[in-house]
């Protein structure tokens, strides 16, 4: 992750498109794993991940967990 905001710091003060693809290009050859490499080409075009787990069920994992009622975490949420 440190590498990959180097990166980001890096691109942020670079204008020339061929500095900015060579930074590119060195950044996905330094990565070890395909994974890795989809990851950040990902992450740098924008394409988020999608949700593991949606804002229902942490709402009722965390009544669950902390014994309030359904009806409080849902309240304690709309006034944060």
């Amino acid at each position: 992750m440190k590498n990959f905001v180097e990166l980001l710091d890096k691109l942020s003060l670079t204008k020339e498109p061929t500095s900015i693809i060579q930074l590119l290009v060195a950044y996905i050859d330094s990565l070890n794993e395909d994974e890795d490499k989809d990851a950040a080409l990902k992450l740098l075009l924008g394409i988020t991940p999608k949700k593991v787990i949606t804002s229902r069920d942490i709402k009722i994992s965390a009544a669950k967990l902390t014994g309030y009622p359904n009806w409080l975490v849902e309240r304690s949420e709309t006034e944060a």
